[in-house]
């Protein structure tokens, strides 16, 4: 006998929490020379701190201690990245 809905189950009260903050600002980078790049988001951007980490798939992202300067509406900040590889992501 093949009773069905035997396998199924109901789920209440689910929350989804988005990766990306909504109307969060884009964050861009451009080579500025062979050992400095300029990370660059639209300023102002109030709550969101740059963060950097050797890895994506770590938590240990740190703050960037850099100076930010605001340019023509947009937030810069020159880093040297001391590694091959570097990320960077805006925090809020």
């Amino acid at each position: 006998m093949n009773t069905p809905w035997v396998d199924a189950a109901w789920v209440d009260e689910v929350v989804l929490t988005p990766l990306i903050t909504q109307n969060a600002p884009v964050l861009g980078i451009r080579l500025a020379n062979p050992n400095t790049a300029t990370i660059f988001w639209p300023a102002p951007s109030t709550g969101f701190v740059l963060q950097q980490n050797s890895s994506l798939g770590t938590t240990n992202w740190t703050n960037v201690t850099n100076a930010v300067n605001v340019v023509g509406g947009t937030n810069t900040v020159k880093v040297q990245p001391a590694v091959s590889r570097q990320f960077y992501r805006l925090m809020n």
